[in-house]
């Protein structure tokens, strides 16, 4: 669980996208042409037909983020961020750190997200999509 002033984020191995509830939380917003439609963790079909850009500390901004009315989480997509900030990320027990690749530097001011809290439920989603046990 990444930690913000903007609330929690939960960091997702399996989310293809970001995404969240809280419309207060983009400063620029895109409507889009043609609405999509998303499937969150919980199963369901939720149509997105807003995206935009948040940005969680000031080294840290997420682009793209699809807006999910009706969701309860907000997610920041594992993959999308280490392809949109060229960085890699490490898992361990209780949390993960996120460097930057070509200087190995973390991402985001160490005294604020250098380590990020993963609480038992966060770990036991990774482990589920790690492991593929989750039906979908």
């Amino acid at each position: 669980m990444l930690k913000t002033a903007q609330g929690p984020w939960i960091i997702d191995t399996g989310a293809s996208d970001h995404m969240t509830f809280e419309f207060n939380l983009f400063s620029t917003t895109n409507t889009l042409p043609i609405p999509i439609n998303v499937t969150p963790p919980d199963g369901s079909f939720k149509p997105v037909t807003i995206t935009g850009t948040i940005s969680l500390f000031p080294t840290i901004t997420l682009h793209n983020v699809l807006y999910v009315r009706g969701f309860k989480y907000n997610l920041l997509s594992v993959a999308k961020f280490l392809t949109d900030n060229y960085c890699c990320t490490t898992f361990y027990s209780t949390h993960c750190v996120f460097q930057d690749l070509s200087t190995r530097l973390t991402v985001a001011n160490p005294t604020r997200v250098c380590f990020i809290e993963l609480p038992t439920i966060c770990r036991l989603w990774l482990t589920v999509m790690q492991t593929g046990a989750l039906a979908g």
